[in-house]
């Protein structure tokens, strides 16, 4: 995934849909890791929030703890499995 920065937030995941985003913003948000839920795509902003695809934002220095424990409950891909597989 490539990191994308906005102001001093930091891209971590996109979601299909506002629910499953804020489901997974709460389970950050219990660890102690807030974030920002961005509506994003075509249109975004000019439909209904649950149905457009949502951008979860966080802090540069809490980024890297929102997207290990995403990737931990495989809610997103770990970059370095496909490169440790692809060596070995």
């Amino acid at each position: 995934m490539t990191e994308q920065t906005q102001g001093d937030l930091e891209l971590v995941a996109t979601f299909p849909n506002y629910i499953e985003a804020q489901v997974w913003a709460d389970m950050l948000a219990r660890e102690g890791i807030a974030v920002k839920l961005m509506p994003s795509g075509p249109g975004a902003g000019l439909a209904t929030v649950e149905f457009e695809m949502i951008q979860m934002m966080t802090t540069v220095d809490q980024a890297a703890a929102a997207r290990d424990m995403l990737i931990a409950y495989n809610v997103i891909p770990d970059p370095d499995a496909g490169a440790a597989g692809a060596q070995g």
